[in-house]
């Protein structure tokens, strides 16, 4: 926790990565942090490319949907791009009501 918070990784950022195994950790560390390619992912991993691809992917996926998540349970307010679409849709309701 600590090297993480010295690198700016939040509470809730590290919780997210604790929740995802080690395998999807050094996916998500490998592609999005160091820029490793296909090759250097596969030998991390010890598997061979699809299954590196596939193991890199749902490890992104499952860090984004609990990291978003976990923001909405902090804070449930809607975004700025919900309050966007609700103004738009209630703008189209307005007009079709004319």
């Amino acid at each position: 926790m600590a090297s993480l918070a010295a690198i700016g990784v939040d509470a809730l950022t590290y919780r997210t990565l604790a929740s995802l195994t080690v395998e999807e950790r050094a996916a998500l560390a490998a592609s999005s942090l160091e820029g490793f390619g296909p090759l250097d992912i596969e030998e991390i991993l010890g598997s061979g490319p699809r299954a590196a691809r596939r193991r890199t992917s749902e490890a992104r996926l499952k860090f984004f949907e609990r990291h978003v998540a976990g923001e909405y349970a902090a804070d449930p307010r809607t975004g700025p791009l919900g309050s966007r679409v609700t103004e738009i849709a209630d703008q189209a309701l307005t007009r079709n009501r004319r």
